[in-house]
Parts: C-alpha cells; sequence; structure tokens
C-alpha cells in the first residue's frame, strides 16, 4: 500500500518497516533510559484499562503536516474506540501520576511514511482492516528506526 501510494504521489522516501507500524495512544516523552518509577506506575495503569476488542478500518491517506510531513492511514471505523482507548489509558495514567499528553482533538492514524511531497486526502483502493485485541507498551528510540515491547495488554472488556 505505501508503496503503491509512493510512486502515485511521487514521494521518494522509503516506508516505515512492518515492524514499525502502530497507532499511538499515549505519548510519555524521551529519555535516555525509561525512569523505573514511570515504568512501574505506567505498567499498572495500564493493566487497569478495559476494553473489549474492537475493528479498526482504514479507508483514507493523506499528509499529516508537524515538521515532515508524514503520509498517514486515517482511522475510519474504529475510531471512537481509539479515542475512548486513549482516554481511558491517560485518565489510568495520570491518576498514577505518570505526567501524559492528553490529546483531545487526537486523531488516531498509522504513519506509512515520512517525506516533504504532500499528499491530498486519498481513497483506499480497498480498505486496510483488522481487529485491535491488545495494546502494547513500546519503547520507541526516536530517529533509530527501533522499537522494543515492554508489556502487551488484551483487550478483554
Amino acid at each position: 500500500m505505501a508503496g503503491d501510494l509512493r510512486r502515485r504521489f511521487g514521494l521518494r522516501e522509503k516506508p516505515r518497516p512492518k515492524r514499525l507500524l502502530h497507532v499511538s495512544l499515549c505519548y510519555l516523552g524521551e529519555w535516555d533510559a525509561i525512569p523505573p518509577s514511570m515504568l512501574f506506575d505506567g505498567l499498572a495503569a495500564a493493566a487497569a484499562v478495559r476494553m473489549r476488542p474492537f475493528k479498526l478500518t482504514f479507508r483514507r491517506a493523506v499528509s499529516f503536516r508537524q515538521g515532515k510531513p508524514a503520509l498517514v492511514l486515517r482511522a475510519d471505523e474504529g475510531r471512537q474506540e481509539v479515542l475512548s482507548l486513549h482516554a481511558q489509558l491517560a485518565l489510568s495514567l495520570l491518576n498514577r501520576g505518570v505526567s501524559v499528553r492528553v490529546q483531545p482533538k487526537l486523531e488516531p492514524h498509522m504513519t506509512l511514511l515520512y517525506d516533504y511531497r504532500s499528499v491530498p486526502e486519498t481513497i483506499l483502493s480497498e480498505p486496510i482492516v483488522w481487529t485491535a485485541k491488545s495494546f502494547v507498551l513500546v519503547n520507541s528510540f526516536v530517529g533509530e528506526g527501533r522499537h522494543v515491547d515492554i508489556e502487551e495488554w488484551p483487550l478483554l472488556g
């Protein structure tokens, strides 16, 4: 999908590796090492979240402008569930004393690549659909193209 969009719109940058594709819920900051107290409280906060699995559908691609524009897939079906999961997780983190950036205008998306050329909102030839069955605490090594999964929680309802 990313390769097709890249060719169609003359983008130069390569798509992100599949292992880095994700939908972000809460940004907790950048450190050389995660503070142990934040890790402990963050794990406890995430374990307290309760939500059922839900279907997530992406039907549109578009460039987001934040520094170097990102070509993203926008969530359609499942958008409200992602927003609910974000709100529950953010509230649980705040209740445990973990500083988190609450985003009332969060736009659920998946970044495919970064490129200085912009892509107008485009309907995909086929939607991308999957069922979200869990969420994961990820340590993202910014600029290194590397993610390490720390813990995963199932969505059980």
